[in-house]
């Protein structure tokens, strides 16, 4: 045979020999591929709709809780228990079961789920966890965790395998009575809150009670002649309302004297505006006091533990939410001034726009900034009156004053501050246009005096 066509052929025939190891090789990784895709599609346990879940049911040693998505509001509400109990929701906790079941994969699978496989990965009897999406239920059973914490054993409803799951996916799904249950310290969000009570000892150590209308604080009655301190008053709403639990303790406590709460450190009412209230006890007796505090509430006896700065509030009194400071008048809307301070006397004019004042028709340039500074700290030794105590039984006469200054308004109306010495040296009861207000304060004359005489020098007039 001709030389050429033998090599031809051997060249055609080794061709096809290579084109089937092609096709060997190619065939074995195609299936190689499809049973990787397939294990892929197999350990994809649930692809849900987060937005879709209404339903969610917790079967667990505590017992089993059906919960609703009342959809309007957005809001997870507990429809039934079967031990009876009836509660509010953690929020978040049934948002993470809704989060980390709807798209929920298993790392690996261990094989089929034999009974003595269940028994070996500790789901024998376990937790069982179902949501709907309102036309389908949605089911996975959780036992055990892996040895090295990396995962947790795993059934789906319909896959007769065991499959490890990551254990963050575990751990959220996997819950309990304790942890459903809502740990905000009180059932209100900002500005659903009426009043703020606490009490130390039994005695009302105060109470501070929020109007929708006006959207102001107000304290009782008695008080009325103070003046709230409404960002305070917000302040303290804001942290009780954002406050939660670091732990859900026992329910149904006996035995109060466990956390400290036969001898509690204080007792606290809020009331909502929805016409509902939470009353509960406070006790910073115990493990890690300095950092932790027990909340018990009284209606169901239920314990949790709290930061203590969650509710530093119960060492409030009336006064940190009265405003300690008494003013007379704006430097820059007046157009006089006088004051009294024992045996001294004076008064100006002034018009501080145009940088400037008078003192017995004698006209003062404020436009130096020595003699302006000096003018204002004048002022604002008279104007102003720092209070640290509230007295509101005292029934002191203004006809005692050894302080008083009043103003003119560039409209014409009057204003004034004055103090009235108490017992205590250098202590006076605060008026405000001539009202007594139910606070005292530290005073100084011969700082009052000192600045005014000071500031003459300056501006070269003669002190009185």
């Amino acid at each position: 045979m001709n030389k050429r066509i033998i090599a031809l052929v051997g060249l055609v025939i080794a061709a096809g020999g290579s084109f089937g190891a092609f096709l060997a090789v190619k065939n074995k990784n195609d299936k190689k591929v499809e049973e990787q895709n397939e294990a892929i599609a197999d350990n994809m346990l649930f692809n849900i709709n987060y937005s879709d879940i209404s339903d969610i049911t917790i079967e667990c040693a505590d017992g089993t809780y059906k919960a609703k998505l009342d959809k309007e509001a957005n809001e997870w509400l507990l429809e039934e228990a079967s031990d009876g109990d009836n509660f509010k929701l953690n929020q978040e906790t049934m948002k993470s079961i809704c989060t980390y079941i709807s798209s929920l994969s298993a790392d690996t699978s261990y094989g089929e789920a034999t009974e003595e496989n269940k028994a070996s990965y500790g789901l024998a009897d376990p937790y069982k966890l179902t949501v709907s999406d309102g036309s389908k239920d949605y089911t996975i059973y959780i036992g055990s965790a892996s040895p090295t914490n990396d995962y947790f054993y795993a059934m789906a409803e319909g896959k007769n395998k065991i499959y490890a799951i990551p254990y963050r996916a575990g751990d959220y799904l996997l819950t309990d009575k304790n942890e459903i249950i809502a740990n905000d310290l009180i059932p209100y969000k900002d500005f659903e809150i009426k009043e703020i009570a606490v009490k130390k000892n039994g005695e009302l150590t105060y109470s501070i009670t929020y109007d929708p209308q006006t959207g102001l604080w107000s304290l009782p009655d008695k008080y009325s002649m103070l003046t709230v301190k409404q960002s305070e008053a917000t302040s303290t709403m804001s942290i009780i309302t954002r406050a939660d639990a670091d732990q859900m303790l026992e329910k149904g406590l006996t035995d109060l004297s466990k956390y400290g709460f036969d001898d509690p450190d204080a007792e606290v009412t809020i009331k909502g505006l929805d016409g509902t209230e939470c009353n509960f006890l406070v006790s910073r007796k115990g493990f890690n006091s300095e950092k932790y505090a027990y909340v018990l509430y009284t209606d169901t006896n239920q314990v949790l533990m709290i930061t203590r700065s969650s509710v530093a509030f119960i060492d409030d009194t009336i006064t940190d939410y009265v405003l300690n400071k008494t003013q007379g008048a704006d430097l820059y809307t007046i157009t006089d001034f006088s004051f009294t301070c024992g045996d001294t006397k004076d008064s100006f004019e002034v018009d501080m726009q145009e940088k400037k004042c008078s003192h017995d028709g004698e006209e003062i340039d404020l436009s130096n900034a020595e003699l302006s500074g000096s003018f204002e700290a004048l002022f604002n030794s008279v104007n102003y009156i720092m209070s640290d105590e509230i007295d509101i039984d005292a029934k002191p006469d203004k006809a005692d004053a050894v302080f008083s200054a009043e103003f003119t308004d560039d409209d014409g109306s009057k204003s004034s501050v004055m103090l009235v010495p108490t017992k205590t040296e250098n202590r006076g009861y605060v008026f405000k246009d001539g009202k007594y207000i139910g606070v005292i304060a530290d005073y100084d004359l011969d700082d009052i005096i000192s600045k005014y005489k000071n500031f003459c020098n300056l501006a070269g007039i003669e002190a009185k």
